[in-house]
């Protein structure tokens, strides 16, 4: 009985070694995981870092679109002001002024052009920032997930 006591006793010894090496190669497993999240996390903060400043020059760009727009609606409302002043002195001199008149119609029609040009531009840039936006909101959430995960402890 003295000698099954002591081979329980060491079978239990032998189990429970086995069971701390089990434990310490699990751990050091957990932490390699927890170093591929940190890692990741941090890669996914840094592709938020790179979409926020495309963001950004997106809408810088956006707004000189704007700006663009504005000084060509600006134009075209000058240009119909010189047409009537134009109209009004083809009336009185003939057809010197017949000749500018249609020289300023056919500006006018390129401004025209360049007006829906600018106002196409503005609707797409204004398109691609809403999708930045949205990508922007979407790498957040994944990298707030991660973080999370990563504070977790593991089960």
């Amino acid at each position: 009985s003295g000698l099954e006591l002591a081979d329980r006793i060491s079978s239990a010894a032998a189990t429970t070694e086995e069971i701390i090496r089990r434990i310490d190669a699990l751990d050091g497993e957990i932490q390699n995981q927890a170093a591929g999240v940190t890692e990741s996390a941090a890669s996914v903060e840094q592709m938020a870092s790179n979409i926020n400043s495309v963001k950004r020059g997106t809408e810088n760009l956006g707004t000189e679109f704007a700006g663009l727009l504005n000084s060509a609606e600006d134009g075209k409302t000058k240009i119909s002001v010189v047409e009537a002043t134009i109209r009004r002195i083809e009336e009185q001199s003939g057809s010197q002024a017949g000749s500018i008149s249609r020289d300023i119609r056919e500006i006018k029609a390129e401004i025209d052009a360049v007006v829906a040009d600018a106002a196409a531009a503005t609707s797409a840039f204004a398109s691609v920032m809403d999708r930045i936006g949205s990508l922007g909101r979407l790498e957040s959430e994944i990298s707030q997930s991660m973080q999370e995960q990563a504070r977790e402890p593991a089960r």
